[in-house]
């Protein structure tokens, strides 16, 4: 009983403090009207903004960490992703970024951006939390298995995240759209589990933001009066609502859910995994 209640407060603490951590560095991206923009592009001090995030996000990874080791990696990731998600809900919505005449392209990019940091958090927390018990890494070293060809998958399921995030997203709340990247990244990642079971799922959490990328463009493609105009008649997509940090919390939290649905359907891999030790060193 103490055990679990020893796991159970680890696990509530690291969101609580990470969301604290990574939440509370919201302030540092305010734009010019005063309260934090839709996007890091509309900070009056990017920069530094950039550079508090990534300071806070070291102990909030540290602390997934702490999380995966006695939980397993994709807990750990979905830690970290409600550390994001904390930021992610003091960050501006579609609406600010249309009359802010925001950049559809720009923001794509930052979603791109987004994927690549992503990924290189998630590279951390499976490298110190170790691979997930039911999944045998055959690859070797972390870097070859990266490098597993059978993980340009998850790019193929990561494409069901699209259609998904306009079925959820029906409105330019904050909470729908970061609610509606959350399960488009659980579609993708369920359907990735399934296409390649033997992969571990590093580069999956990267994917669906990459999706989203792809969505902003689809989304604000035609709009040639205007993203404002667009967005005041009605004829901007729901593609384009959630903004680039929404797709990097919902894919950390998404992926995550995602596995967890997808272990009903797939057998366990019968073979013991590494330790933490043979992991990194391979």
């Amino acid at each position: 009983m103490l055990n679990v209640a020893i796991r159970n407060v680890a696990l509530l603490g690291s969101i609580l403090l990470g969301a604290l951590l990574v939440g509370g560095t919201a302030g540092a991206f305010v734009s010019l009207r005063g309260v934090p923009g839709p996007t890091i592009g509309f900070a009056e001090s990017p920069v530094r903004g950039i550079v508090l995030l990534g300071l806070a996000l070291v102990p909030a990874t540290l602390m997934a960490i702490v999380v995966g080791r006695i939980y397993n990696a994709v807990v750990a990731c979905f830690v970290l992703g409600t550390s994001l998600a904390a930021i992610s809900m003091r960050f501006g919505t579609i609406e600010d970024f249309a009359f802010a005449g925001g950049s559809p392209v720009g923001a794509a990019v930052e979603t791109a951006i987004w994927a690549v940091v992503v990924a290189v958090l998630v590279f951390v927390v499976f490298a110190g939390s170790g691979p997930l018990p039911d999944l045998h890494r055959r690859r070797g070293t972390w870097l070859a298995e990266l490098a597993d060809s059978r993980a340009a998958l998850f790019l193929v399921s990561a494409a069901v995240a699209i259609p998904v995030v306009w079925l959820v997203v029906q409105t330019s709340t904050k909470g729908q759209a970061l609610g509606g990247t959350v399960l488009a990244s659980a579609a993708a990642a369920f359907l990735g589990r399934i296409l390649a079971p033997r992969v571990q799922p590093i580069l999956m959490f990267a994917t669906p933001v990459l999706a989203g990328s792809v969505a902003m463009l689809i989304g604000a493609s035609g709009t040639a009066g205007g993203i404002a105009d667009a967005y005041v008649d009605g004829s901007l997509s729901r593609l384009a609502y959630p903004m680039p940090i929404d797709w990097a919390a919902g894919a950390l939290c998404g992926v995550a859910i995602g596995l967890g649905w997808a272990r009903g359907f797939v057998k366990d891999d019968p073979a013991p995994a590494p330790s933490l030790k043979r992991a990194i060193q391979g």
